[in-house]
C-alpha cells in the first residue's frame, strides 16, 4: 500500500488552484481530492470534474477559532474514502508538483524541515508533506486535534487577517505539535523546495524538486 494521493484544500483561490491541479496531473499518476473551506464555485467543480478529481464543500473551519478541525477534517476524508492509498501528500494551491515522490521504508510524515523563530519547534513546511496512512489513523482516533489549546497562540498564522480581524491557524505549528505530542517522527527530505516565508519561487527553480511552493502566477496554460 505505497500508492499516493493528494489532497487539497480551496478557499476562494480557484485560479491557482487550477495550476496545482494541473501540475499533479501533468507530472504524477496521483489521485486527488479537493476541500473547498466555506465555499462552492460551479466553474471549478466542473473543472475538477474534466480532470478526474474529487471536490467537496465543506464548513468554513480554517479560522483560528475552529483549532485543528479543518487538519481532523482532511485526514477523516482521506482516511475513510482512500483506504487504498498508503500515503496523503497534502500540498497547497500555490504549491506545484514537477515529479513522483520518493517515499523511504518506515515514513510516518515527510517534508522539508523549517524551524520556527516565533517557538524554536521543528515543523515540516505545509506547502507540500507526505503522511502515511497509519499516522492519520494514529492522529484522528487520538482526538487530540480537537483539544482547545489549538484555538490560541502560537497555534496563529499571524501573516492572514481576515476582514473582521479574526485570524487563521497555523496548520504547520498544530501538526508540528501534534506529532510531538503523539511521538511520532518527522523526516526531513530535500525533494521539497518550499519558501514559507512567503516570497514567490521561480518556476525554473522549483521544477527542480518534486514539490515548490509558493507560486502565485499560471505556468500550465
Amino acid at each position: 500500500m505505497d500508492s499516493v494521493v493528494v489532497g487539497m484544500c480551496v478557499h476562494n483561490d480557484y485560479d491557482i488552484a487550477r495550476d496545482a491541479i494541473k501540475s499533479v496531473w501533468n507530472n504524477t499518476p496521483y489521485g486527488m481530492f479537493v476541500i473547498d473551506d466555506g465555499g462552492y464555485d460551479k466553474d471549478f467543480h466542473k473543472f475538477c470534474d474534466e480532470n478526474y478529481v474529487d471536490y467537496q464543500s465543506g464548513d468554513r473551519l480554517y479560522p483560528l477559532s475552529n483549532g485543528g478541525a479543518w487538519l481532523d477534517r482532511l485526514l477523516n476524508y482521506y482516511i475513510k474514502h482512500y483506504p487504498q492509498y498508503g500515503y496523503l501528500m497534502k500540498i497547497d494551491t500555490d504549491t506545484r508538483v514537477w515529479d513522483e515522490l520518493y517515499i523511504p521504508d518506515g515514513v510516518k510524515v515527510m517534508g522539508q524541515k523549517v524551524i520556527d523563530p516565533r517557538t524554536d519547534w521543528v515543523f515540516l513546511a505545509g506547502g507540500c508533506r507526505v503522511i502515511s496512512r497509519d499516522t492519520a489513523d494514529t492522529i484522528v482516533q487520538s482526538g487530540v486535534l480537537s483539544d482547545e489549546c489549538y484555538k490560541h497562540r502560537p497555534f496563529d498564522y499571524t501573516r492572514h487577517r481576515l476582514s473582521d480581524g479574526e485570524i487563521l491557524a497555523s496548520e504547520d505549528r498544530i501538526f508540528a505539535h501534534v506529532c510531538d505530542r503523539l511521538g511520532i517522527p518527522k523526516t526531513p527530505t530535500t525533494q521539497f523546495h518550499l519558501n514559507w516565508t512567503g516570497h514567490e519561487l521561480p518556476f525554473d527553480t522549483g521544477m527542480q524538486y518534486v514539490a515548490s511552493h509558493p507560486h502565485y502566477g499560471n505556468y500550465y496554460q
